[in-house]
């Protein structure tokens, strides 16, 4: 019983930031196109999408993808060579996140689009614990970010953005933001305030779509 009420309450969080993410996929994406799913794990965010073909990308082998790669050490694509590109909680574990972007922007095409999701820092739930003097368990914390040792955060925060910062960060590569999404917010899993009934700069998540305009 207590394993069926883990999944039940972890889901009511990543189902929805995956539903909102797919909404977002399934407006720009056409049965001809290339989508690019980064970290695609084992269910992929791209993977109810009907596109000409999926390429998944994870550094796990074990979920299966179809390279097995280090995002830091650069995207195993050519240039121009995909029109949409997912990533989904990946930016803030990124040392060089510029590095990271440029890569992106390097083998999306022209006009092609990214859709993205990270943890929101300007959250509701992060206000409230910075406001307690605590530091939310998910946040970055510099050197103490990664615990090698405790096995329920293998790959920590290195940095956490909010919506207005995630704009500026991707202008810098040539993406202009056209839809900025609520996941509504949870604590410990569980749905505490859907996402109609807050707004958008204090949700949990900061979940965007992005054209790229080289």
């Amino acid at each position: 019983m207590f394993e069926g009420t883990q999944d039940m309450v972890w889901d009511q969080f990543t189902s929805g930031r995956y539903r909102v993410m797919r909404e977002l996929l399934s407006q720009v994406t056409m049965p001809d196109m290339t989508i690019l799913d980064l970290g695609a794990g084992r269910d992929a965010i791209s993977s109810q999408i009907k596109c000409r073909s999926h390429v998944l990308l994870d550094i796990v082998a074990t979920t299966a993808p179809s390279v097995v790669c280090n995002f830091s050490h650069g995207l195993p694509l050519c240039d121009d060579s995909v029109d949409v590109v997912v990533a989904g909680e990946i930016l803030e574990h990124m040392t060089e996140s510029r590095r990271f972007l440029q890569e992106i922007r390097r083998v999306l095409r022209s006009g092609g689009w990214l859709v993205l999701s990270v943890p929101n820092i300007a959250s509701l739930k992060y206000r409230l614990a910075f406001l307690t003097g605590r530091i939310p368990a998910l946040a970055a914390r510099a050197d103490y970010t990664y615990e090698p040792d405790n096995p329920a955060y293998p790959r920590g925060h290195v940095r956490d953005y909010s919506f207005a910062e995630m704009r500026r960060v991707l202008a810098d590569y040539g993406f202009r933001v056209v839809a900025e999404r609520s996941n509504g917010m949870h604590i410990n899993g569980r749905r505490i305030i859907p996402p109609w009934l807050m707004p958008v700069t204090f949700s949990d998540t900061v979940i965007v779509k992005a054209i790229l305009q080289k």
